[in-house]
C-alpha cells in the first residue's frame, strides 16, 4: 500500500475546502478577501486592548452561550456549599437552561468588580445575583427576588443560595419572578 501521508497543496485543497490557520492563543485579524498573487504575507497578532490597558480574563463556570450571568459569592467555590450547588443548578434546568447557557461567576473573587466591567465583559441579556447586593456592583438599591431592567437588560437580586435553601418564602418569591422570564 503506498503511503497515504501527503504534502501536496492541490491535493490537501480537495480535503481543506476552507482556510485554516494554527493560532496559539493569540488574537489575530483577518485580511480582507484578495485573490492571492503571491505577495502574500503572514497576519500579525491584533492588539487585544489598548496599550497601556490591561485586559482581565474573568474564571466563571458555564460557556455563556445565552448570555445569562449569574453571581455567586463563595470564598473557595463558586456554589460555596453542596446544597447551594444543587439549589442552582436546579434553578438554572427549571428555567430550561443547561450549564452551557450560562456563566456563573463568583464575586468574591472579584470583590471590586462594577457592574458595567461584569456588563462589558460578558454582555449579559440577564443577571440572576445570589447574595451580591445591588449595591456591591456599584448600582441603585435593587429590591430581592423581583424582575427588574437595568441598561438593557433584565436583573433579578436574591439572597445567598444558602439563604433560599432555608427560606421557603424567598425562594417562592424568587421563582414567581423568574416565571417572567423569555428564554426562548
Amino acid at each position: 500500500m503506498a503511503e497515504q501521508i501527503t504534502r501536496d497543496t492541490e491535493a490537501l485543497k480537495l480535503f481543506f475546502t476552507e482556510d485554516i490557520f494554527l493560532v496559539p492563543n493569540e488574537v489575530f485579524t483577518a485580511p480582507a478577501e484578495t485573490p492571492d498573487n503571491g505577495n502574500s504575507r503572514p497576519l500579525e497578532p491584533a492588539e487585544a486592548t489598548p496599550k497601556g490597558a490591561e485586559k482581565i480574563n474573568y474564571t466563571f463556570l458555564g460557556q455563556n452561550a445565552r448570555r445569562i450571568l449569574i453571581i455567586v459569592s463563595g470564598a473557595e467555590y463558586p456554589e460555596s456549599t453542596t446544597t447551594g450547588a444543587a439549589l442552582l443548578w436546579n434553578i438554572v434546568k427549571a428555567i430550561k437552561l443547561d450549564p452551557n447557557d450560562v456563566a456563573v461567576f463568583n464575586h468574591a473573587a472579584y470583590p471590586n468588580l462594577s457592574f458595567e466591567e461584569l456588563q462589558t465583559y460578558f454582555q449579559p441579556q440577564l443577571l440572576i445575583s445570589f447574595g451580591i447586593a445591588s449595591t456591591a456592583l456599584k448600582l441603585e438599591p435593587q429590591p430581592l427576588h423581583v424582575l427588574v431592567s437595568l441598561e438593557k437588560m433584565n436583573a433579578i437580586f436574591s439572597l445567598t443560595l444558602q439563604g433560599l435553601d432555608e427560606d421557603l418564602n424567598s425562594k417562592k418569591l424568587l421563582w414567581k419572578s423568574l416565571q417572567q422570564l423569555s428564554l426562548s
